[in-house]
């Protein structure tokens, strides 16, 4: 059994269900796969003392020692079995004892690095009785007890030749790394602000253009019907609003949005609209000249509600078209006798050919103009296509230093808000700039 070793969900979790009379688990944070096999142990009859001793700092899960979802299903765990966990602050080494074994691993900041899948990238080290002799047997250090050679050992099997050297200063050279302390400090403004852009669109029906016939322009030349193209907006006016099932946001502890077939709500043209505008003001900083900025603690709340107006959104079209085609007839009845009204010359003459009759009646030039109308409109329900388009984006290193951006988050935020992290930013920047190159 290899002394470095891997130390991944799979591995802390085969090694956590292995207990059957004492548990520690020490490290940052929880993923769902320790707390599942946590949940085995606590389940049994006989379930073994545990000792559980977490960092609860919220950067633990931002920087992927852990998961929220871990730390949610850990919460809920403890309380049901009554377990106690202690906390430290700045937890950033891993230790898991089962029984007699005893595994100490350095946990992996999955923002930075995916975890470890084999022994050829090891991160943990497995302790036995003689932790000392083992790992210089292990490590095939000069003069231990074993006296294996290099090429033996575990770790370090191969050298590290002047080149490798060499070949990873060149690409430092070439792609070099972020100051630490600048990435670290913008890591924690985009935890706090984020950038938004919300754009709804094809909703709105009365925005819709229908192309009337070029013959209908009976006292233009043909020169100007072959370049004017008329249009209206066949849905101005009209009334869309309609009644869809009432959406609601998940329960707790479920995922998807509620459908009340038995409450209906109304919805159209200018509600959508309302409902974006409150949208934007309940969770939306407008700053001019930086952007749409947004609380990052609002996200979640932000994107379920958007969630609820996508699903209206839906309902709303699929309503809307049942009654849509009325819309379009009505429409062209309304267009058909304002042109009569112009005078009864103003039916083209394709049109006037498909009637029986050299004078045809009001009804029976209504009827001819209103269905070629029908025609050249289409089918309008195609034209309904309502989209929620939402994209966040993190602030920029580069825009943390613009002293307008800062101003104007300061003005806008209040200058307490920010300033500690400006400060920071700003002592970092300097640092940063001192620094050699060969330094760096």
């Amino acid at each position: 059994m290899n002394t470095f070793t891997v130390a991944n969900d799979q591995s802390l979790a085969a090694l956590i269900r292995r207990a059957h009379r004492r548990l520690v688990y020490i490290a940052p944070g929880v993923t769902l796969a320790v707390v599942d096999a946590l949940r085995a142990l606590l389940e049994q009859r006989d379930a073994p003392n545990i000792t559980l001793i977490i960092d609860t700092d919220p950067e633990v899960c931002r920087l992927g020692y852990g998961t929220r979802e871990g730390l949610e299903a850990l919460a809920k765990l403890i309380d049901k079995h009554q377990v106690p966990m202690r906390a430290q602050k700045g937890l950033r080494v891993g230790v898991l004892a089962a029984d007699d074994e005893l595994l100490v691993f350095s946990p992996i900041a999955q923002l930075v690095e995916a975890s470890p899948e084999s022994n050829s990238t090891p991160n943990a080290i497995r302790i036995g009785p003689e932790p000392l002799a083992q790992l210089l047997d292990a490590a095939a250090v000069d003069g231990a007890p074993g006296g294996q050679p290099p090429s033996k050992g575990e770790v370090g099997a191969q050298p590290a030749s002047p080149a490798d050297v060499a070949r990873a200063l060149k690409d430092l050279e070439i792609n070099p790394p972020k100051a630490f302390d600048l990435a670290r400090i913008e890591r924690v403004f985009s935890s706090k602000l984020v950038y938004v852009e919300l754009e709804v669109t094809g909703y709105r029906l009365s925005a819709h253009v229908a192309k009337l016939p070029s013959d209908f322009l009976v006292d233009a030349s043909n020169d100007l019907k072959a370049r004017v193209r008329s249009t209206l907006r066949l849905f101005e006016g009209a009334d869309t609003q309609v009644d869809i099932p009432k959406v609601t946001l998940p329960k707790p502890g479920e995922a998807n949005l509620g459908i009340d077939e038995t409450a209906l709500e109304p919805i159209s043209e200018a509600i959508v609209t309302q409902s974006i505008n409150l949208l934007r003001q309940k969770y939306l900083h407008v700053l001019l000249n930086v952007g749409v900025l947004m609380w990052r603690r609002h996200q979640p709340a932000f994107e379920a509600e958007v969630s609820v107006l996508r699903l209206q959104l839906q309902l709303f079209k699929e309503k809307l078209a049942e009654g849509l085609q009325a819309i379009v007839s009505a429409a062209a009845q309304k267009i058909g006798r304002e042109i009569l009204a112009l005078g009864e010359d103003r039916v083209p003459d394709r049109l006037r050919k498909m009637l029986p009759v050299d004078k045809p009646t009001y009804e029976a030039l209504l009827n001819v103009l209103s269905t070629d109308l029908e025609k050249a409109f289409g089918k309008m329900q195609q034209q309904i296509t309502p989209r929620v388009v939402v994209r966040f984006k993190d602030v920029s290193y580069q825009t943390l230093g613009d002293d307008e951006f800062r101003k104007t988050i300061e003005a806008h935020f209040g200058p307490t808000s920010f300033g500690k992290i400006f400060s920071e930013f700003d002592a970092a920047r300097e640092s940063a700039a001192t620094q050699t190159p060969g330094d760096r």
